[in-house]
């Protein structure tokens, strides 16, 4: 499992469409396969899970986008997963770190 966070500019719908489109556009084997928005109060909250193909682990890798902002800050958290191989010990998480490589560039553009 891979994980990058940051706080970055930008409005919760500038940023969602920025990172989706990264991620997509990434891939040509990547789709979004499930997501969620909602609201709380001021706060709005998106929960995007991702999956492509993993070439060189011949496997399926996914990543999960949230990103959280209210009236004045907007943070974003992306966790990718799968794509390791081992039935007790994870090893060759390299697809995982590569699907996260594809859309930290895009985080850093933004962040604060």
């Amino acid at each position: 499992m891979a994980i990058y966070e940051a706080d970055v500019n930008g409005t919760f719908e500038e940023v969602l469409t920025f990172l989706s489109t990264t991620i997509v556009n990434g891939s040509s084997t990547c789709s979004l396969e499930e997501s969620t928005e909602f609201q709380v109060g001021d706060t709005k909250v998106a929960i995007h899970a991702y999956e492509r193909y993993g070439w060189l682990g011949d496997n399926r890798v996914s990543l999960h986008l949230t990103v959280v902002s209210d009236m004045d800050a907007t943070h974003v958290t992306v966790i990718s997963t799968g794509g390791s191989q081992g039935m007790i010990f994870k090893f060759n998480t390299i697809s995982e770190d590569n699907f996260l490589r594809t859309v930290v560039p895009a985080i850093q553009e933004i962040e604060k």
